[in-house]
């Protein structure tokens, strides 16, 4: 792929969205809309974009950074963050300071999360995949781990199995299951 093709607006199947900023043949610099902490530039695979998200053509990333530059003033956002949206669009020298302040907040002594996030942290375990037998056990193990999303959920479970990605629901199907399991024994 040729260098920065991807930058844009993106979604995945739940339609949330992120900013592909920069890329190069094997890493992608973006910005994901997460409510429950402040706003960061992560680094993920070219392979991974173009796998899990599709992108918004019709939509200018100009206007989402502007966006995500307005909800980074609730939710906080690093200073690098801040920094590459802001070469898409212009904010006000009041606008970075909320919004510094913001996630100045959010990284007190809480971080920003209730109590369930941190017993979730506090919980969190490097999974060794190799423990697994079948993908229906990891789906069940990563589930009740309560600390990955869907997504990544599906992501170690398919980078371990080589599941296709029709086979997306079954992160859902196993997770219900694991529910009425719970509300039986409850």
């Amino acid at each position: 792929m040729r260098r920065n093709k991807l930058v844009g607006v993106y979604h995945d199947h739940n339609r949330r969205t992120m900013l592909v900023l920069k890329n190069t043949r094997s890493m992608a610099k973006v910005v994901r809309l997460v409510v429950d902490r402040p706003m960061t530039i992560e680094q993920i695979s070219v392979e991974r974009v173009a796998s899990l998200f599709t992108k918004l053509d019709d939509y200018p990333i100009e206007k989402a950074a502007a966006n995500y530059l307005e909800f980074a003033r609730a939710t906080g956002a690093s200073t690098e963050a801040v920094d590459a949206l802001t070469k898409f669009c212009q904010i006000s020298d009041q606008w970075r300071a909320d919004i510094e302040l913001q996630a100045a907040r959010s990284n007190g002594p809480s971080g920003g999360k209730d109590n369930v996030s941190r017993k979730r942290r506090r919980k969190k375990q490097q999974v060794d995949s190799s423990k697994y037998k079948s993908a229906a056990q990891m789906f069940r193990a990563l589930i009740a781990e309560g600390v990955l999303d869907d997504d990544e959920i599906f992501a170690k479970v398919q980078a371990e199995f080589g599941l296709a990605n029709n086979r997306r629901s079954y992160v859902s199907y196993y997770r219900r299951q694991l529910e009425k399991q719970n509300a039986e024994n409850a």
